[in-house]
């Protein structure tokens, strides 16, 4: 079976594409207060996180270029989703409070 430039391509993609994240937090806080009578913020942090190529020995570095199967290797440490409905809210505090 013939494969087109396309699937080539995702191919190809799939088989370079590699992700470190280090020190990832993604915060969601509301302006306004709730019912609570206080604002609420939810978020996600991520220490590590990394994905790359593997072979099917588990061994990093290049594949072959017509692979069929492309192994992929995931790392990840330290994997948080906090919810605080006690916060203050940081919209007003100073940048360097905040971070």
């Amino acid at each position: 079976k013939e494969t087109t430039s396309m699937e080539r391509m995702r191919l190809q993609i799939m088989q370079n594409l590699e992700i470190t994240i280090h020190n990832l937090h993604i915060s969601y806080e509301t302006i306004s207060t709730t019912k609570l009578g206080h604002p609420f913020s939810f978020g996600l942090t991520i220490y590590h996180f990394e994905m790359i190529t593997t072979t099917n020995n588990r061994l990093i570095g290049k594949i072959k270029e017509n692979a069929a199967i492309v192994f992929k290797m995931k790392e990840m440490h330290a994997l948080s989703l906090y919810w605080n409905t006690e916060c203050k809210s940081r919209i007003d505090m100073p940048f360097d409070d905040v971070v």
